[in-house]
Protein backbone atom coordinates (compact mmCIF):
# COMPACT_ATOMS: atom_id res chain seq x y z
CA UNK A 1 0.00 0.00 0.00
CA UNK A 2 1.01 3.22 -0.78
CA UNK A 3 -0.30 7.06 -1.18
CA UNK A 4 -2.37 5.40 -4.22
CA UNK A 5 -4.18 3.75 -1.79
CA UNK A 6 -5.34 6.67 0.17
CA UNK A 7 -6.49 8.72 -3.49
CA UNK A 8 -8.23 5.54 -4.19
CA UNK A 9 -10.38 6.13 -1.10
CA UNK A 10 -11.33 9.51 -1.95
CA UNK A 11 -11.93 9.15 -5.61
CA UNK A 12 -14.22 6.83 -4.78
CA UNK A 13 -16.75 9.70 -4.83
CA UNK A 14 -16.27 10.65 -8.47
CA UNK A 15 -16.14 6.90 -10.17
CA UNK A 16 -18.59 5.46 -12.28
CA UNK A 17 -19.51 1.98 -10.80
CA UNK A 18 -22.61 0.21 -11.32
CA UNK A 19 -25.76 2.23 -12.10
CA UNK A 20 -24.45 6.35 -11.47
CA UNK A 21 -22.06 7.70 -10.92
CA UNK A 22 -20.52 8.20 -7.46
CA UNK A 23 -19.91 6.23 -4.24
CA UNK A 24 -22.42 3.51 -3.76
CA UNK A 25 -23.48 0.97 -0.92
CA UNK A 26 -20.17 -0.95 -1.36
CA UNK A 27 -17.93 2.16 -1.52
CA UNK A 28 -20.07 5.31 -0.24
CA UNK A 29 -20.49 4.71 3.21
CA UNK A 30 -18.79 7.18 5.86
CA UNK A 31 -17.15 3.94 8.00
CA UNK A 32 -15.87 2.52 4.38
CA UNK A 33 -13.97 5.70 3.49
CA UNK A 34 -12.83 6.55 6.90
CA UNK A 35 -11.57 3.00 7.23
CA UNK A 36 -9.98 2.98 4.04
CA UNK A 37 -8.31 6.18 4.85
CA UNK A 38 -7.23 4.73 7.75
CA UNK A 39 -5.81 1.66 6.52
CA UNK A 40 -3.76 3.40 3.65
CA UNK A 41 -2.82 6.16 6.08
CA UNK A 42 -1.37 3.42 8.86
CA UNK A 43 -0.22 1.25 5.71
CA UNK A 44 1.96 4.46 4.67
CA UNK A 45 3.33 4.85 7.97
CA UNK A 46 4.15 1.31 8.41
CA UNK A 47 6.18 1.61 5.25
CA UNK A 48 8.32 4.48 6.12
CA UNK A 49 9.96 2.29 8.69
CA UNK A 50 13.15 0.78 8.32
CA UNK A 51 11.88 -3.14 8.01
CA UNK A 52 13.19 -5.72 5.64
CA UNK A 53 11.91 -6.99 2.68
CA UNK A 54 9.99 -9.83 3.86
CA UNK A 55 8.13 -8.02 6.84
CA UNK A 56 6.79 -5.68 4.34
CA UNK A 57 5.31 -7.90 1.88
CA UNK A 58 3.55 -9.74 4.75
CA UNK A 59 2.21 -6.46 6.29
CA UNK A 60 1.36 -4.86 2.67
CA UNK A 61 -0.60 -8.59 2.35
CA UNK A 62 -2.50 -8.87 5.63
CA UNK A 63 -3.70 -4.96 5.28
CA UNK A 64 -4.98 -6.10 2.25
CA UNK A 65 -6.56 -8.98 3.13
CA UNK A 66 -8.04 -7.09 6.26
CA UNK A 67 -9.68 -4.23 3.60
CA UNK A 68 -10.78 -6.68 1.22
CA UNK A 69 -12.55 -9.00 4.40
CA UNK A 70 -13.51 -5.85 5.46
CA UNK A 71 -15.52 -4.79 2.19
CA UNK A 72 -16.60 -7.79 0.46
CA UNK A 73 -20.03 -7.45 -0.90
CA UNK A 74 -22.77 -9.42 0.80
CA UNK A 75 -25.98 -10.48 -1.34
CA UNK A 76 -27.95 -7.81 -0.62
CA UNK A 77 -27.61 -5.37 -3.16
CA UNK A 78 -30.59 -3.66 -3.28
CA UNK A 79 -30.91 -3.57 0.74
CA UNK A 80 -27.13 -1.52 0.38
CA UNK A 81 -27.55 0.51 -2.72
CA UNK A 82 -31.16 1.90 -1.75
CA UNK A 83 -29.82 4.68 0.29
CA UNK A 84 -27.57 5.71 -2.10
CA UNK A 85 -29.50 5.65 -5.24
CA UNK A 86 -32.02 7.98 -3.30
CA UNK A 87 -29.23 10.41 -2.63
CA UNK A 88 -28.32 10.20 -6.45
CA UNK A 89 -31.49 10.56 -7.31
CA UNK A 90 -32.12 13.90 -5.48
CA UNK A 91 -28.98 14.74 -6.36
CA UNK A 92 -29.78 14.96 -10.26
CA UNK A 93 -33.24 16.22 -9.20
CA UNK A 94 -31.74 19.11 -7.77
CA UNK A 95 -29.14 19.47 -10.90
CA UNK A 96 -31.66 20.00 -13.52
CA UNK A 97 -33.95 22.10 -11.51
CA UNK A 98 -36.79 19.20 -11.27
CA UNK A 99 -37.00 18.68 -7.89
CA UNK A 100 -40.19 20.95 -7.14
CA UNK A 101 -41.73 19.49 -9.95
CA UNK A 102 -45.37 19.21 -8.56
CA UNK A 103 -46.94 15.62 -9.64
CA UNK A 104 -50.82 15.17 -10.15
CA UNK A 105 -52.72 11.94 -11.69
CA UNK A 106 -54.60 12.20 -13.99
CA UNK A 107 -57.55 9.75 -14.66
CA UNK A 108 -58.11 9.90 -18.88
CA UNK A 109 -61.45 9.77 -17.76
CA UNK A 110 -62.78 13.22 -19.01
CA UNK A 111 -64.85 13.75 -22.29
CA UNK A 112 -62.98 15.13 -25.16
CA UNK A 113 -65.00 17.87 -26.66
CA UNK A 114 -65.28 19.70 -29.75
CA UNK A 115 -64.80 22.95 -28.17
CA UNK A 116 -61.87 21.32 -26.15
CA UNK A 117 -60.18 21.11 -29.92
CA UNK A 118 -60.83 24.29 -30.86
CA UNK A 119 -59.79 25.68 -27.62
CA UNK A 120 -56.29 23.96 -28.16
CA UNK A 121 -56.10 23.70 -31.39
CA UNK A 122 -52.21 24.54 -31.29
CA UNK A 123 -51.51 21.73 -29.06
CA UNK A 124 -53.39 19.48 -31.36
CA UNK A 125 -51.61 20.62 -34.55
CA UNK A 126 -48.18 19.80 -32.67
CA UNK A 127 -49.09 16.34 -32.01
CA UNK A 128 -46.19 14.06 -33.56
CA UNK A 129 -47.80 11.12 -36.42
CA UNK A 130 -44.52 10.34 -37.43
CA UNK A 131 -42.18 7.79 -35.67
CA UNK A 132 -38.39 8.35 -35.93
CA UNK A 133 -37.15 5.07 -37.19
CA UNK A 134 -39.44 4.98 -40.10
CA UNK A 135 -39.09 8.74 -41.48
CA UNK A 136 -36.00 8.16 -41.36
CA UNK A 137 -36.08 5.35 -43.70
CA UNK A 138 -38.51 7.31 -45.99
CA UNK A 139 -35.77 10.26 -45.72
CA UNK A 140 -33.25 8.01 -47.32
CA UNK A 141 -35.47 6.68 -50.02
CA UNK A 142 -36.60 10.23 -51.17
CA UNK A 143 -34.13 12.80 -49.80
CA UNK A 144 -30.76 11.55 -49.97
CA UNK A 145 -30.41 12.08 -53.79
CA UNK A 146 -26.93 11.43 -54.11
CA UNK A 147 -25.21 8.13 -53.05
CA UNK A 148 -22.49 9.99 -50.73
CA UNK A 149 -25.22 11.51 -48.47
CA UNK A 150 -26.96 10.31 -46.10
CA UNK A 151 -29.44 10.81 -42.92
CA UNK A 152 -28.34 9.77 -39.93
CA UNK A 153 -30.72 10.47 -36.86
CA UNK A 154 -34.31 12.56 -36.77
CA UNK A 155 -34.88 15.38 -34.36
CA UNK A 156 -37.90 17.63 -33.21
CA UNK A 157 -37.15 20.96 -33.12
CA UNK A 158 -39.62 24.01 -33.16
CA UNK A 159 -40.04 27.07 -36.26
CA UNK A 160 -41.69 29.87 -36.40
CA UNK A 161 -44.11 29.18 -39.31
CA UNK A 162 -46.60 31.89 -40.91
CA UNK A 163 -46.21 33.34 -37.23
CA UNK A 164 -47.37 30.52 -35.17
CA UNK A 165 -44.52 27.99 -33.50
CA UNK A 166 -44.54 24.82 -35.05
CA UNK A 167 -42.96 21.67 -34.58
CA UNK A 168 -41.16 19.67 -37.57
CA UNK A 169 -39.11 16.64 -37.42
CA UNK A 170 -35.56 17.44 -38.93
CA UNK A 171 -33.02 15.81 -40.43
CA UNK A 172 -29.10 17.23 -41.68
CA UNK A 173 -28.39 15.36 -44.79
CA UNK A 174 -24.57 14.09 -44.03
CA UNK A 175 -21.86 13.63 -46.09
CA UNK A 176 -20.91 10.33 -46.57
CA UNK A 177 -17.10 9.67 -47.42
CA UNK A 178 -16.63 6.64 -47.44
CA UNK A 179 -19.60 6.57 -50.54
CA UNK A 180 -17.70 9.13 -52.70
CA UNK A 181 -17.68 7.98 -56.14
CA UNK A 182 -14.17 9.23 -56.55
CA UNK A 183 -11.98 8.67 -53.75
CA UNK A 184 -8.90 10.90 -53.99
CA UNK A 185 -7.22 13.84 -52.00
CA UNK A 186 -9.26 17.08 -53.82
CA UNK A 187 -12.88 14.88 -53.31
CA UNK A 188 -12.14 14.66 -49.77
CA UNK A 189 -10.63 17.77 -48.53
CA UNK A 190 -11.81 20.39 -50.48
CA UNK A 191 -14.38 19.28 -53.31
CA UNK A 192 -17.34 17.27 -50.53
CA UNK A 193 -16.20 18.98 -47.40
CA UNK A 194 -19.56 18.61 -45.42
CA UNK A 195 -23.25 17.74 -46.06
CA UNK A 196 -25.75 19.64 -48.23
CA UNK A 197 -29.15 20.93 -46.91
CA UNK A 198 -32.08 19.17 -44.66
CA UNK A 199 -35.18 17.05 -44.65
CA UNK A 200 -37.45 19.53 -42.79
CA UNK A 201 -40.99 18.33 -42.52
CA UNK A 202 -44.36 19.30 -40.07
CA UNK A 203 -44.97 16.66 -37.30
CA UNK A 204 -48.92 16.31 -38.14
CA UNK A 205 -49.19 16.42 -41.74
CA UNK A 206 -49.02 13.26 -44.36
CA UNK A 207 -49.28 13.60 -48.15
CA UNK A 208 -51.78 12.01 -50.30
CA UNK A 209 -49.39 9.23 -51.01
CA UNK A 210 -48.81 8.84 -47.15
CA UNK A 211 -45.55 10.59 -47.70
CA UNK A 212 -44.39 13.42 -45.18
CA UNK A 213 -44.85 16.74 -46.42
CA UNK A 214 -41.14 18.61 -46.25
CA UNK A 215 -41.21 22.41 -45.64
CA UNK A 216 -37.21 21.96 -46.65
CA UNK A 217 -36.29 19.70 -49.47
CA UNK A 218 -34.54 18.84 -52.04
CA UNK A 219 -30.54 19.81 -53.44
CA UNK A 220 -30.46 22.45 -53.84
CA UNK A 221 -32.45 23.08 -50.93
CA UNK A 222 -36.49 24.43 -51.91
CA UNK A 223 -37.96 26.04 -49.09
CA UNK A 224 -42.38 25.62 -49.71
CA UNK A 225 -43.11 27.52 -47.03
CA UNK A 226 -42.34 31.52 -47.26
CA UNK A 227 -40.57 33.37 -44.04
CA UNK A 228 -39.27 29.95 -42.26
CA UNK A 229 -37.49 31.32 -39.13
CA UNK A 230 -35.94 29.45 -36.16
CA UNK A 231 -36.60 30.68 -32.88
CA UNK A 232 -32.72 31.50 -33.03
CA UNK A 233 -33.00 34.15 -35.28
CA UNK A 234 -31.92 32.06 -38.30
CA UNK A 235 -34.10 32.23 -41.42
CA UNK A 236 -34.28 30.20 -44.75
CA UNK A 237 -36.06 32.58 -47.52
CA UNK A 238 -37.57 31.08 -50.47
Amino acid sequence: MNDGSFLEAVSQMSSSFAAFVGADGNRGSSGDLHIRLYLSQRARLAMDRPIGAGTRLARQFCLSGVRTAFFRSRPNELGKETEFIRHNIEATRTAYAINSVEERELSGSQTLTAADIRENQRTISNIRLWDTQPLLDTFAQIQEIRTYYEFQSVDNDRYQINGEMQQVMISPRELNAASLPNQNWINEHLTFTHGYGAAVGPVDKVTAEGMPELFVKDIPPTVTVRNLRSTAGGSISR
